[in-house]
């Protein structure tokens, strides 16, 4: 007997623990392995195992009291019965409830009669949200109804009854998305689109409903790329995805899709780079002529890396620039030899004939890379945007005056930033006298054109900073009246540099054929400063003559005879060719170039025509001795015709800068046809190594120095696919 009363007791507390298991799963969902959700206020509990699951009923007692507790002595017969009985009066209630203005307050259920949270699918849940878990609100009303026993018929009633235009309208919407394959998330019309017919009451707050519909394979494929996009876009190391937030925050957004792991990743990376290359494998053998520009550079601080891009117009005259290879040089080896080496293989690899199509490589190492492509017998051309850059730094830094009043600014500007009375005050002056509000920039020291920015906004809010520096009795850091002058002469000398390189950062990779302009206009300037301030001051004045006599210089060298690559470049661009037309000797020897090129190209053609002449043609000599002179005078007009085209072409209307040099040429193709195989050759020509937002631009060289965090094994095609605006 007394063996048989523990067995009982053991069987008792067995069923009453799987009863609070089942009470409690009812409420909350397990949504992973150690994770669980309340399904009535949303609440997650992490890290909770089978034997610690009692306060998870503690929490469906504190925080939920109006949930009916386990009961205690009903048999399943008694309470299947409770159920049946309950649910169907409280259906019959809420039914009967429609058709009354009264708001339907339902009964608390036992709890074998509150069904257990599951996804919820049906159409009704557009309309409808979930408040409790037998209550339901109206999305477009806020009317609430009952939901006892999954039942949505009279949620569909009160829709069909109240909100039937909406209704249609869904299920419209519904039958066009059945065409896509892809899952979409249900959501709630805009509210200035809906029929509300309680104007004043608030829409209940918009959950997404997910899709019945499965991920198809087409939408993980496109998922998948979307998160290669990410990588190459944002140069973002594939170990990003192995986070678990990451994983959690995608889980969220589309729970059908799983992240792929790093080798997945990896094999679709190499995919899509097998796949871009053979396109642009297609591209480049169309191509008349390319340029390659080579960037040297660190990763890790350590090892040297080469990256290779072509640049080119495509068939359809629109400008390409799409990176070859990156590779590592071997610090063992010399390496200039190294970099000649490497830049044969990476053409050979592509099938580029170096004699053919490569007209010029430009890189940001000239001391290296002119060495090593001697060997290639090609011109070479020095970033002008390192130039520019390393110009303009080289020689503010040089002058201790300017650079002294440069940090007074510095310090001015860190005040304000850090002191908020300061900032408060600065703001407040500019607000009463109408003034738009300003903040003084920072600066990063080894930028000079984020110094420029502040020096020139410390200009417009002198007086401000004056009051507000007066009001927290800073007075001491205002500027002189004389650092105030060579402040302003300073901002005047540098702010031609500051637009240049502005307008170099919005071309991206600035043409070859933009070069000249730009540093004639720049050396114009340099040279009126000294007009238009007489009286400049001294250390202003030498920074001034320094930056004339180092762009007049750069000037003369990309003007030099020896390489008419840029003149010829500039003279095939439509909207610049003037400025080699004002230098007779210049002109004349672009013009020169441009018509041998002609004369080959005749020459080329007229070798093949002779290549396909064939016997019957020698059957009919002696008719054609007839004809002799008719062909002999047909070829000295072909020749005259060679200099008419350049001809008519200089005789043409200059664009203005702001119009597409590529488009005028693609209209113009049937006129100049073989000129234009000239201009696709010079004018896919870049002046920089890199994008110019890379050499100015400090949030650009941030985000490129993610590189540096990449696997190695990824760099060739992380930074391939990059090149590109977005993988397609």
């Amino acid at each position: 007997m007394k063996h048989t009363s523990a067995f009982e007791a053991a069987e008792r507390a067995e069923e009453t623990e799987q009863a609070e298991e089942k009470y409690i799963r009812k409420y909350i969902e397990k949504t992973s392995a150690t994770e669980f959700t309340c399904s009535i206020c949303l609440t997650v509990f992490r890290n909770v195992t089978k034997n610690n699951l009692s306060f998870l009923k503690e929490h469906l007692k504190i925080e939920h009291p109006h949930l009916s507790h386990i009961p205690a002595q009903k048999t399943v017969s008694q309470q299947n019965n409770s159920l049946n009985l309950t649910s169907f009066m409280e259906t019959r209630r809420a039914d009967d409830n429609l058709d009354s203005d009264e708001e339907y307050v339902p009964r608390k259920l036992p709890n074998k009669a509150l069904q257990s949270m599951k996804k919820l699918t049906s159409p009704v849940w557009h309309f409808m949200v979930r408040t409790g878990i037998e209550e339901t609100s109206c999305r477009l009303c806020n009317k609430k109804l009952v939901f006892c026993h999954r039942s949505t018929s009279n949620m569909l009633r009160h829709i069909r009854q109240c909100h039937l235009k909406e209704l249609k309208a869904f299920e419209n919407e519904e039958a066009d998305s059945m065409v896509d394959p892809n899952p979409v998330n249900v959501s709630l019309p805009n509210k200035t689109d809906v029929h509300n017919h309680k104007d004043n009451a608030p829409i209940a707050p918009v959950l997404a409903i997910e899709s019945k519909k499965q991920t198809s394979m087409d939408d993980v494929k496109q998922l998948d790329e979307l998160i290669c996009n990410m990588i190459v876009s944002n140069l973002c190391p594939s170990s990003l995805f192995d986070d678990s937030n990451f994983k959690r925050l995608v889980k969220i957004l589309n729970p059908k899709y799983f992240v792929p792991n790093k080798e997945s990743i990896d094999n679709a990376l190499s995919t899509l780079h097998k796949r871009q290359q053979r396109l642009l494998e297609v591209e480049v053998n169309e191509t008349p002529g390319l340029a390659i520009s080579v960037n040297i550079w660190k990763y890790q601080g350590r090892e040297i890396y080469m990256t290779v891009t072509a640049h080119f117009v495509s068939t359809t005259w629109e400008p390409r620039s799409a990176v070859l290879k990156t590779v590592l040089l071997d610090p063992l080896f010399d390496l200039t030899a190294c970099i000649a080496e490497q830049l044969v293989q990476i053409l050979n690899d592509w099938n580029i004939n170096v004699e053919e199509k490569v007209q010029c490589i430009v890189s940001n190492a000239e001391e290296y890379i002119s060495t090593a492509v001697a060997t290639l017998n090609k011109p070479c051309f020095q970033c002008i945007g390192e130039t520019l850059n390393h110009l303009v730094r080289r020689t503010l830094e040089s002058s201790n005056d300017i650079m002294y009043v440069a940090q007074r600014v510095r310090d001015v500007a860190r005040y304000f930033f850090y002191t908020t009375e300061a900032s408060d005050q600065l703001l407040s002056f500019q607000n009463q006298n109408g003034k738009a509000p300003l903040k003084l920039m920072q600066d990063t020291a080894s930028n000079w054109m984020s110094t420029f920015k502040m020096l020139k906004s410390y200009l417009e809010l002198h007086d401000s900073l004056g009051v507000a520096l007066q009001f927290v009795n800073r007075q001491d850091m205002l500027l002189s009246l004389a650092e105030q002058e060579l402040l302003t002469q300073c901002v005047q000398v540098l702010e031609p540099f500051y637009l240049a390189a502005e307008d170099m950062i919005a071309d991206g990779y600035t043409a070859l054929s933009k070069s000249i302009p730009v540093f004639e206009i720049l050396n114009q300037m340099t040279s009126n400063i000294f007009k238009v301030c007489p009286t400049m001051n001294a250390s202003v004045f030498a920074m001034a003559k320094e930056l004339n006599q180092q762009v007049s210089q750069k000037l003369n060298s990309i003007k030099d005879r020896a390489n008419l690559v840029p003149c010829t470049a500039t003279l095939l661009d439509p909207r610049f060719k003037h400025i080699i037309q004002k230098d007779p000797d210049i002109h004349s020897c672009a013009a020169d170039n441009v018509q041998q090129i002609l004369e080959a190209l005749d020459d080329h053609e007229n070798d093949k025509e002779t290549s396909g002449k064939d016997s019957a043609q020698a059957e009919k000599s002696t008719s054609s001795m007839l004809w002799s002179i008719f062909d002999e005078t047909i070829k000295k007009t072909a020749d005259k015709n060679v200099p008419n085209d350049l001809q008519r072409y200089t005789e043409e209307r200059l664009l203005t800068r702001h119009e597409n040099p590529f488009l005028w040429w693609k209209d113009r193709e049937p006129l100049y046809l073989k000129l234009c195989m000239i201009a696709k050759k010079y004018l896919c020509i870049p002046a920089t190594a890199v994008p110019a937002n890379q050499i100015f631009s400090e949030e650009e060289k941030i985000r490129i120095s993610r590189r540096n965090f990449l696997d190695e094994s990824h760099l060739d095609s992380i930074l391939f696919l990059s090149s590109f605006k977005a993988v397609p």
